[in-house]
């Protein structure tokens, strides 16, 4: 019998990757839907079998229906429950220590052939490195390279840690990738690449029918998609509202996204006398933002600290001029002047100016309008960048690269 023909016709076996889920939120940690996580689970879910798990402070809870695809399978990982009259650091350092034997127990279970985890300073890449897991792909989100580890020496000290063990780094910045870099970071471990949108969603469309229902028809409509967080100085953005409104009368803002500061955000509205102007929207679904941004005139984001925003390559495939902060991140999208307006961080009258600038200049809008269409179409479009993201799980665990028996281990610390 000719074995050879037997194992052609069997079917091959599919490599099994270990996720750990990042997107828990304050107050009650439970996991949320995140679309950048939703889609990185679905470039993974096409070659492999992915289990996805959770740490979670609830048994009972399990994740909401839908915030991962359907061929992913779930464990829940319950937290070590920390006494409240434990000193802050020292809990955290019981349940840090917790995850960490959980997550070596998980992986002895499971055998994957290749763990994902994120955010490098704390959460999961930090526990899955101490924990000596390897291959082992790490996924930076931001704040955890370029804000944590300059403000603390003992974040720095873990970061560091983390890019050592990790055998991949996933990043979605050149901004994010001379930070890590700069945490000494080996270049050869870095796969860099804008995470991207849904280009066939976030595509120019008519806008008149938002118009129309919000009773803005006529006027100008400025948009800010970003989470009420304090990062995203969403509070700059109001503040400069009365200075626009002085000068543009006809102009409304629309913000739509949710967050801990947006009853905040509301109140300070109704304090500076402008909410007839202004309408909150709260959490928009991404499929639903389309709409939105084409019934608007011009994208406004006053974050503090960005990487590739998806809200602002949003805006940019809907062809809006843009007013964003002056930061790295958003310098890789947005030439000054050219295709929008780069702005210091928390200036509100240069934000006011800019806002006013593009407003009352029609044929700017227009021209910027085009030339975003373009950089949109050509860096922004997830299924093409994501291909970088399929060629670093690929690079760690087909054949070619790995001894077919060598599935993910712990390595003696």
């Amino acid at each position: 019998m000719n074995t050879a023909l037997i194992a052609q016709d069997l079917p091959k076996q599919r490599k099994t990757v270990l996720y750990f889920y990042h997107n828990c939120m304050f107050p009650d940690w439970q996991p949320r839907y995140n679309i950048y996580e939703y889609r990185i689970l679905e470039v993974l879910c096409k070659n492999y079998e992915v289990i996805v798990a959770f740490f979670t402070r609830s048994w009972s809870r399990p994740p909401q229906e839908g915030i991962i695809p359907r061929d992913a399978r779930f464990v829940l990982l319950q937290d070590l429950p920390t006494p409240k009259f434990l000193p802050r650091i020292l809990g955290w350092a019981l349940q840090t220590a917790a995850r960490i034997i959980r997550i070596a127990l998980l992986v002895r279970a499971t055998g994957p052939d290749l763990v994902y985890a994120n955010w490098i300073t704390r959460a999961s890449a930090f526990c899955c490195g101490r924990a000596g897991i390897h291959p082992l792909v790490v996924a930076a989100w931001g704040s955890d390279i370029t804000h944590e580890p300059r403000v603390s020496s003992v974040l720095r000290f873990f970061a560091k840690l983390t890019l050592r063990s990790a055998d991949a780094i996933v990043l979605d910045s050149e901004w994010h990738r001379e930070a890590v870099l700069s945490l000494g970071c080996e270049a050869s471990k870095v796969y860099c690449f804008p995470w991207g949108i849904d280009i066939d969603r976030f595509r120019p469309q008519d806008g008149l029918p938002v118009r129309q229902e919000l009773g803005w028809i006529g006027d100008r409509i400025v948009i800010c998609t970003r989470t009420h967080r304090a990062v995203y100085g969403v509070e700059c953005l109001i503040r400069a509202m009365p200075r626009i409104l002085e000068n543009v009368k006809d102009t409304r803002f629309l913000i739509a996204g949710d967050g801990p500061l947006l009853d905040y955000h509301k109140s300070l509205v109704r304090q500076l006398g402008i909410q007839e102007m202004v309408r909150f929207l709260g959490y928009v679904d991404n499929r639903q933002l389309p709409k939105l941004l084409n019934a608007a005139d011009v994208y406004v984001s006053t974050s503090f600290d960005d990487g590739s925003s998806s809200c602002l390559m949003e805006a940019l495939a809907c062809g809006l001029p843009v007013v964003v902060s002056d930061i790295p991140g958003n310098r890789e999208w947005v030439n000054d002047g050219e295709n929008g307006f780069l702005v210091p961080p928390g200036d509100v009258p240069v934000l006011a100016l800019r806002i006013v600038k593009l407003l009352e200049d029609a044929d700017l809008r227009l021209r910027m309008r085009y030339l975003n269409l373009c950089r949109a179409g050509a860096r922004a479009d997830w299924k093409t960048n994501s291909l970088v993201l399929e060629r670093c799980i690929a690079d760690l665990v087909e054949p070619a690269n790995r001894a077919p028996s060598e599935r993910a281990r712990i390595s003696k610390l």
